[in-house]
């Protein structure tokens, strides 16, 4: 049976487009995917999702011996000191960039949610741990060995979204180049959804949507329908 791993497939809906065509560009994003996987080793059973035991299994194979790693350490004492909840976890995954095998923190953002709970020496040292998890633990070579899978759900979804009416969801919203606003797919979720949404100092808006998924297939392939993803889309246009 193929076996469903860790993955978020990202879907950006540029808003000027919600009157014209609109454009999705699939992508995978590494960083909600390693800080998902490190949080689950963490033992925050809001990331343990075993409806996909192929995934599940995968997972902890590959990345089990590393679970005495300083990063997951401190992510258990993020969750038990500081009452990170799993929406701050996605959180600073999103503010986190991305710069070919290295993830820094992204000064450019001033929304913090984390002000009153972990100073910002304290996430910079959890980056310098990630960093060092992300390599020791070769995550990059366990990402590039699931693009088959990668590409699976992301086209599982797609043609679930192509059902989806636009129009329907926000007919009145008008172009605003300050505004973008992205839908993340995620396996690792699994019934949880996340809501965020970031500023820069430039003044510009990104709204996040992460999907859990819930359903899998004869071949252990992830399902998505329209009837679930159409509310999630106008909660998400919704956000303020």
């Amino acid at each position: 049976m193929k076996k469903i791993t860790l993955l978020f497939v990202i879907f950006t809906i540029p808003l000027f487009l919600m009157a014209q065509n609109i454009s999705f560009v699939p992508k995978v994003n590494r960083t909600l995917e390693l800080m998902t996987t490190v949080f689950r080793l963490a033992g925050d059973q809001d990331f343990i999702n075993n409806n996909f035991e192929g995934y599940t299994s995968h997972i902890d194979r590959h990345f089990g011996r590393f679970n005495q790693h300083e990063v997951i350490q401190m992510a258990q004492r993020m969750k038990q000191q500081y009452h990170f909840s799993s929406q701050d976890v996605m959180d600073l995954a999103l503010m986190l960039k991305d710069e070919k095998d290295v993830f820094v923190y992204n000064n450019n953002i001033t929304t913090n949610h984390f002000s009153k709970l972990f100073s910002k020496d304290s996430i910079e040292k959890f980056v310098i741990l990630l960093n060092d998890f992300y390599t020791i633990s070769y995550f990059q070579m366990f990402f590039n060995h699931m693009e088959e899978d990668i590409i699976i759900a992301e086209n599982n979804f797609a043609a679930a979204l192509s059902e989806i009416r636009f129009e329907e969801i926000v007919p009145k919203m008008k172009a605003n180049q300050h505004k973008t606003y992205t839908i993340f797919l995620s396996l690792s979720n699994g019934n949880h959804h996340y809501f965020s949404h970031l500023k820069n100092k430039s003044g510009n808006d990104a709204y996040y949507a992460i999907v859990g998924t819930t359903t899998v297939n004869e071949d252990d392939a992830p399902i998505y329908s329209a009837s679930v993803i159409k509310p999630l889309l106008q909660q998400l246009f919704d956000t303020k």
